[in-house]
């Protein structure tokens, strides 16, 4: 895994001087598709973030950030945060990798080719750069990458939390947090051979995972400790981590072996088996919901997968739940790799981040499932 992360880190750092050249491919399609009447984003671009500040308002982060703002009447008008070459709303020369929404302000996490400091909080507007966002330099390691953010904790006492790296060579990984998004302190999670891939809180405990390993904490000022069980075999890697603190559940989900979530307070995992295509067995990216509640009273959550479009997760009242697949073959979604998913429940839109397939949106009904007559946009 680390080994593939600095592989990932040198085509990330090819793809930044592509993005800070005249001639950057993924911008000038940005700005093409700008100039169209419907001003779409580009079909081919890979969706790191997403984050829903208001209702029926979506910033992604794709190479830059990019704001949508819906009227489900008038149809969608992206608006990215750049103006042609010279990029005045991202900081110079950096693309962002990471978005978490806190205290009602837009963190973003910005992949620099010279190593710089990466954390900005935005303006109103969701702009980080030229004079428009400030520079937060972490406290807990000057200089840190950042990989991952993430708001988790109680609605009135929440702590943005901060997956980074530092160095440019013998890379080593760790787990910072804040309660005021200025000053970071670091957890005990440092000097990881891998990054952190999730965190959240499900209403009792804070939960991280890093490869294989598990961690849980009641205070992210405590030490996070491995679970009394760790369902995740040790050759296997947790893709992403999603907890649900209305319903006290916590979700892996797995490279190998499917998803696992625990039910709050316990110590007992429910095991999801993966799907089998062919030969393959179907990895899992992440998860979120709940989305709805079918007629037989499970509650609805969702499974992006790596290749396979998203997965319907139903947990019911008692035992493990199940898991199927999104079944419209007819789409590009059915067999894209689905790496990022958001909710917004105002207005029952679900959208969908991939990996060079976009994003895409689709509107859902109660029963966690496409409402009737609605199909999936490719934004």
């Amino acid at each position: 895994m680390k080994a593939r992360y600095l592989t990932f880190l040198g085509l990330f750092s090819v793809a930044l001087f592509a993005l800070i050249s005249c001639s950057d491919a993924i911008f000038a399609t940005i700005e093409t598709e700008r100039k169209t009447a419907t001003n779409s984003l580009s079909l081919t671009l890979s969706i790191f973030d997403i984050a829903v500040p208001v209702p029926g308002t979506y910033c992604v982060a794709a190479g830059g950030v990019f704001q949508g703002i819906y009227s489900l009447a008038n149809g969608v008008a992206w608006t990215p945060n750049i103006n042609d070459n010279s990029r005045p709303y991202n900081p110079s020369g950096a693309v962002c990798n990471a978005m978490s929404l806190f205290g009602g302000v837009l963190y973003g996490g910005f992949v620099t080719s010279s190593g710089s400091p990466s954390l900005y909080q935005s303006d109103g507007t969701y702009s980080f750069g030229n004079g428009r966002g400030t520079l937060i330099t972490s406290t807990a390691a000057p200089g840190e990458q950042v990989t991952l953010l993430r708001s988790a904790g109680p609605v009135v006492t929440p702590y943005l939390f901060m997956g980074g790296t530092t160095g440019t060579t013998g890379l080593t990984f760790e787990l910072d947090y804040s309660s005021n998004g200025t000053v970071w302190t670091a957890t005990n999670l440092t000097g990881l051979p891998y990054p952190i891939s999730g965190v959240g809180w499900d209403g009792t405990n804070y939960w991280a995972a890093s490869q294989a390993n598990v961690y849980t904490s009641l205070n992210p000022a405590s030490n996070f400790v491995p679970p009394p069980i760790n369902p995740v075999p040790s050759n296997d890697q947790v893709n992403g981590v999603f907890a649900d603190s209305a319903n006290g559940r916590v979700f892996l989900a797995t490279k190998l072996n499917g998803i696992y979530w625990l039910q709050e307070p316990g110590t007992s995992w429910n095991h999801i088996s993966p799907d089998q295509q062919g030969s393959v067995t179907v990895s899992y990216l992440c998860v979120t919901g709940p989305v709805g509640t079918d007629s037989s009273g499970n509650t609805i959550y969702l499974a992006g997968s790596d290749g396979y479009g998203y997965y319907t997760v139903a947990i019911p009242p008692v035992g493990p739940g199940g898991m199927s697949r999104f079944g419209d073959s007819t789409i590009l979604l059915f067999t894209s790799s689905v790496s990022r998913i958001a909710w917004d429940s105002a207005n029952s839109n679900v959208l969908m981040g991939t990996n060079a397939n976009g994003l895409w949106r689709g509107v859902f009904d109660s029963t966690g499932a496409l409402a009737s007559g609605q199909s999936w946009t490719h934004e």
